[in-house]
């Protein structure tokens, strides 16, 4: 009879070494979650600009002082959104760039 070895507690590897794998597993996983990340924070910062808006907006006197509380919103609304466009595009070159010399 033919002896076979004992595999109990082996992990089972059928394609041998597969750390070669996790390398590409890992990038996608970065660029996600780094992504995700910077998304949620702009939503954050999105969100704490129109609770500010709506409060400045309830304190108006007038028309002409929501008018101008508008305008500032619509102002700062435009310059934050190219903002967060430059951060996320920073998010994303910073993931896919290739480390550096450790």
């Amino acid at each position: 009879m033919a002896t076979e070895k004992s595999t109990a507690g082996a992990p089972l590897q059928p394609f041998g070494n597969v750390e070669w794998v996790k390398s590409f597993s890992e990038a996608p996983v970065k660029i996600y979650s780094n992504i995700c990340r910077e998304a949620l924070d702009a939503t954050a910062r999105r969100l704490q600009v129109h609770a500010n808006y709506v409060k400045k907006l309830s304190e108006c006197d007038g028309p002409a002082d929501a008018l101008t509380c508008h305008g500032e919103f619509v102002q700062s609304f435009v310059s934050s959104f190219f903002e967060d466009g430059r951060r996320a595009f920073e998010t994303w070159r910073k993931a896919i760039s290739p480390p550096g010399p450790k």
